[in-house]
């Protein structure tokens, strides 16, 4: 294209057939709400939307046109865009070649981080196909000493039709973290409970002065004699094992019924709909946790089964979505209804 092609595709596009939903149901659309308290609270501009958004189209064309309102003000941004794996079960265009993926995320990045605010942070999520070369591409989009961390999302066990064939059996993604601003970025301090394992092994004492409460030693230097300062870190006291880069605790969720797990997934009804993969909401709670506070905008511009809106929803944060594929209606729209009504699935409490 020549270039006032592309910037007359890039300018701001006209959103239409615009529907509100809430506990009641579809309404029709008059305007956008904009919580001038919120918004400073926030230590945004008054007249900030303060709407949650889904918006159904092509997600290059969206950002572009999301760009006036939102520019420095998301969060959060979380994709899991299409793996490049050279298959094309999950209803999505997943067979690029490796240059034309490389272009389609360069192209859409660049505009992400523009929508970044100075403590914002962006996870994108992906498999073994394009990771490495998906580092260096963010490297030069963010640059590199913007990268944070590496996640491994160990998700499986070696066992099934994957583990027939002699190449050890790949169990995890891979979730590269980046910041707008290294320095600046929001991270919260996160903890996992603790392995009845690790408990039994290190809280193995119990204290009789103090109702047998389970404790573990823990030196804290050497007095002036040169003797061990020992402490008590009681177990109840304690907030758990430090957050590591190496996630083996969520599992992953099968959107196939034949696969479903009651207890780890979402509403049946819906997932029968979609015969592709989705990412539970446990990742996406954690991922949340990491980088925001509740009320901050959070943007997933690869929505797809929508599980990062839905976790959003339910942690009272303010999010964007940005799906062109018709489940968006079909599957997205119905399982966030189903949230407003009161849905108990996911990390729902």
């Amino acid at each position: 294209l020549a270039q006032d092609e592309i910037t007359q595709l890039l300018e701001p596009k006209v959103l239409t057939n615009a529907k509100v939903y809430d506990k009641d149901g579809e309404h029709s659309f008059s305007s956008f709400n904009r919580d001038a308290e919120l918004n400073k609270q926030r230590g945004l501009p008054e007249n900030t939307i303060t709407d949650n958004l889904i918006i159904k189209g092509n997600n290059l064309l969206a950002l572009h046109t999301l760009k006036k309102e939102f520019a420095g003000k998301v969060k959060l941004i979380y994709i899991d865009p299409p793996f490049n794996t050279g298959n094309d079960t999950f209803k999505y265009n997943d067979k690029f070649n490796h240059s034309a993926w490389l272009t389609f995320m360069k192209n859409r990045l660049s505009i992400a981080k523009q929508l970044l605010s100075n403590d914002g942070n962006i996870f994108i999520h992906v498999d073994i196909n394009e990771t490495h070369y998906l580092k260096v591409l963010c490297d030069e989009v963010f640059e590199r000493n913007n990268f944070v961390e590496e996640i491994i999302w160990a998700y499986g066990s070696p066992s099934g039709g994957r583990a027939a064939g002699a190449k050890p059996v790949n169990i995890h993604d891979t979730i590269l973290h980046y910041a707008k601003n290294y320095s600046n970025r929001k991270q919260n301090k996160i903890f996992t409970p603790y392995s009845e394992k690790y408990i039994d092994e290190w809280f193995k004492f119990y204290d009789e002065n103090d109702n047998n409460r389970r404790y573990r030693r823990r030196m804290r230097g050497k007095d002036k004699s040169g003797e061990s300062i020992w402490e008590k870190q009681y177990l109840d006291e304690s907030k758990g094992m430090p957050l590591t880069t190496v996630w083996t605790d969520i599992k992953q969720v099968y959107a196939d019924p034949r696969a479903y797990k009651e207890n780890q997934s979402h509403t049946t009804e819906l997932l029968k709909e979609f015969s592709g993969g989705q990412k539970p909401e446990a990742l996406l709670k954690r991922i949340i946790e990491m980088s925001t506070d509740e009320n901050d905008i959070i943007l997933d511009f690869h929505l797809g089964t929508g599980s990062t809106v839905s976790s959003a929803h339910k942690m009272n944060r303010q999010y964007i979505g940005i799906e062109q594929m018709d489940y968006i209606e079909t599957f997205t729209c119905k399982r966030l209804s189903k949230i407003i009504l009161g849905d108990s699935t996911g990390i729902s409490k």
